[in-house]
């Protein structure tokens, strides 16, 4: 027979209620509970489609993506324990790909959710870049550190910031509820610090001041591997100098010394062996800017 939909505005009680009594129904599974369970899993089901904040697509043999677009919501997707399986088996059913795109525009939302996606597509094997294609927040976030590439529009933001829950009862149960908020933000600065270049210390600042950052903010504290920008970011070699973006760094022969930009932190000197220049005498730009900012020499380049 055909699976049972709910009718419109029909809520879950009266839904199961009428299928429970329902001839064919009957007929069909005539064990209440598994007749019950069918229909239970039915209104999740049809509730989980309306709702579902993702959707996977594969546009060729070797790609696929995923669009994580609005709230990310445990209701959905943890009702009946249908939406985890149905993502992981979404998920699945990319097939052997190498390659997974994830869209991302979500102001967040339930932090168990979204690190249960977290794990989900860290498991998975395929090179995976993130595109914040407006807003990555809260546990959005999160999710978004999964990616090996973290690519940002200028006009994109991240914001992160601490869990927090609403609660009603006694002192006891406030004190209890504080004390489960710190462990579980220990789980959201642990995938941070996966990928910032900040420290633990900085990192909770940053949360504690629930802090929005803008493309290159994201970029340059390692939230982001590229920023979208209509300009070209290049970083080249001659006799005397290294120019890179904004900064212009001298060089000899034993050591590199950064000698002008805007934003200047601290002075540092980088060995000029540990640089990857090729034949044409160029220096990835990716890797310097990474190179410098892990020794904390410059922000915003």
């Amino acid at each position: 027979m055909p699976v049972p939909k709910p009718r419109e505005n029909e809520n879950e009680d009266a839904f199961i209620e009428r299928y429970m009594s329902n001839d064919a129904m009957k007929e069909e599974f005539e064990d209440n509970k598994q007749r019950f369970a069918v229909c239970r899993r039915s209104w999740a089901e049809e509730k989980e489609s309306k709702n579902k904040f993702w959707n996977f697509s594969r546009p060729n043999d070797n790609e696929g993506e995923l669009f994580i677009y609005g709230e990310i919501t445990s209701e959905v997707f943890f009702e009946d324990d249908v939406s985890p399986r149905k993502f992981k088996s979404e998920l699945d059913d990319l097939g052997d790909i190498g390659k997974l795109n994830i869209y991302i525009n979500s102001s967040g939302g339930d932090v168990f959710a979204g690190n249960s996606i977290y794990n989900m597509l860290k498991r998975h094997k395929a090179i995976k870049t993130v595109y914040v294609d407006g807003v990555a927040a809260s546990i959005a976030s999160v999710i978004a550190m999964v990616g090996d590439d973290i690519i940002m529009p200028m006009n994109s933001l991240l914001m992160i910031h601490n869990p927090w829950t609403m609660v009603m009862g006694n002192s006891n149960d406030f004190r209890k509820i504080a004390e489960d908020l710190d462990k579980i933000r220990e789980t959201i600065i642990s995938t941070y610090q996966s990928r910032s270049i900040l420290s633990r210390d900085e990192i909770i600042t940053l949360m504690n001041d629930e802090t929005w950052l803008t493309a290159l903010e994201a970029y340059d504290y390692g939230f982001a591997t590229q920023y979208k920008k209509d300009r070209t970011i290049a970083a080249s070699i001659n006799k005397d100098f290294i120019n890179f973006g904004n900064v212009k760094v001298q060089i000899n022969d034993k050591n590199i010394n950064k000698i002008s930009t805007n934003n200047v932190k601290e002075t540092n000197t980088i060995s000029k062996d540990i640089l990857n220049i090729d034949q044409q005498g160029n220096v990835d730009p990716l890797y310097l800017k990474q190179l410098l900012m892990n020794r904390r020499t410059i922000n915003n380049v």
